[in-house]
């Protein structure tokens, strides 16, 4: 439902909440380009998404300097790190998702022309590996299997006043909840 106004946290809380504490990166490397998303995997490697370049990079060291990898997308707005630590990302222009091998080389491609993407801008990783696609163009959230079956797809009429409209980005919250930006309205 929209959110209309935050509410703030209950005076008691059975545990508090731990302080963010001290940044361990002091400096990051400065990145050339466009750089649209972060995606940080379970050993503490940090992807990010490269739009001016074309690729997916790779933070190197302490942070000090950038790889980029041997993918190479046209419009790559978003990566995340699947459960078993590979780096998926997706290409907004041409509606393509991939995962990429341990070195970045794309190792499974789901093309568009199986899902009817239209400028995809966003992508969630599932505990159990299912995918979940921020179909923008066709306001609408997908839900696919790990090798890329359609298994549903949500919108843009929800149930009520709601709609999913040219929705950006999709997040998995740990109950299985999916949280959407509509990118309109």
């Amino acid at each position: 439902a929209p959110v209309d106004a935050v509410r703030p946290l209950p005076a008691s809380l059975d545990a508090p909440l731990d302080p963010l504490g001290a940044p361990r990166i002091q400096w990051l490397a400065s990145t050339e380009g466009e750089p649209r998303a972060v995606a940080v995997r379970q050993d503490g490697t940090v992807f990010f998404s490269n739009v001016a370049v074309r690729q997916v990079q790779q933070v190197m060291g302490a942070g000090r300097s950038v790889l980029g990898l041997p993918t190479t997308l046209s419009v790559p707005s978003d990566i995340e790190v699947g459960p078993d630590g590979r780096a998926w990302a997706i290409d907004a222009l041409w509606g393509q998702i991939v995962r990429l091998d341990q070195d970045g080389a794309i190792d499974l491609s789901i093309e568009d022309r199986d899902l009817g993407l239209y400028r995809p801008r966003g992508l969630a990783i599932a505990p159990d590996g299912t995918i979940f696609v921020a179909d923008t163009g066709n306001s609408r959230i997908v839900r696919l299997a790990g090798d890329g079956t359609v298994l549903a797809t949500i919108g843009p009429d929800v149930g009520g006043p709601e709609q999913i409209r040219q929705p950006t980005d999709v997040a998995v919250g740990p109950d299985g909840e999916l949280f959407v930006v509509n990118g309109e309205g």
